[in-house]
């Protein structure tokens, strides 16, 4: 159930299916999707990963100008934090669901779960700083960017989104759901805005066709990953 993983002196090749890749060594999943020369970026990890994302383009025969757009799926730090890098270095442009616009673009302070982990994340708020990013393309249900169909699945932020490339039959789910330990999971209820909102975002999840998901922490699920989803939905409630 995990990539196909090729190295060549050092250099580490995660190739999930063909044509979509994992960017390795990076904090929370950064994923790259190639249609001919263009790539699409789907996040960017925490700040100062940018070298790291760039490398690994070059690893697959690709220049940093081939990356044409940057798909955020939501607006936490470790899903944002080096985008403003990579629109310097790469001049692409910014995809972000439009619920969640503001708060990359520094207009809003990013939204804070209640209870101690908020606390916790107030407190630390200085070390966990990003620069802020504009969005180019405003994002909401169904719109495509490249050969991605846009999914709203909030709940753990406000624009959280899923992507679904039905060709190749594999969804990105940012942090709505992870396959980690063998087991599913929904997002982390520690940092998710509202679990009731997140939970029908599973199910409406649950009611796709695709055979391998991605998410922004753990594991690739594949095969089959649609159905398992769908059972890990019907048991939750």
């Amino acid at each position: 159930m995990s990539a196909h993983i090729t190295s060549s002196k050092g250099a580490i090749r995660m190739e999930i299916v063909e044509n979509i890749h994992q960017v390795d060594g990076v904090s929370a999943n950064v994923f790259l999707v190639a249609d001919g020369k263009e790539l699409t970026l789907i996040d960017t990890g925490m700040p100062k990963n940018s070298g790291r994302i760039l490398n690994y383009v070059h690893k697959i025969g690709h220049q940093p100008s081939d990356i044409s757009r940057i798909v955020l799926t939501h607006c936490h730090i470790d899903h944002v934090g080096s985008a403003h890098e990579l629109v310097r270095l790469t001049n692409a442009k910014v995809a972000v669901h439009q619920e969640d616009a503001d708060f990359v673009a520094g207009n809003k302070p990013l939204p804070r779960p209640k209870g101690a982990a908020g606390m916790l994340l107030k407190a630390s708020s200085f070390f966990f700083r990003f620069k802020p990013v504009q969005s180019d393309i405003l994002l909401k249900e169904n719109d495509k960017v490249g050969s991605l169909t846009v999914i709203h699945t909030p709940g753990h932020t406000p624009g959280s989104i899923s992507l679904l490339d039905s060709a190749r039959k594999v969804l990105f789910v940012g942090d709505t759901l992870r396959f980690a330990g063998g087991k599913i999971s929904g997002p982390a209820e520690q940092f998710t805005l509202d679990m009731r909102q997140a939970s029908l975002s599973v199910k409406k999840i649950a009611s796709l066709d695709f055979d391998v998901m991605l998410s922004g922490h753990g594991v690739p699920l594949k095969p089959n990953a649609s159905s398992m989803v769908k059972e890990f939905s019907d048991s939750s409630g």
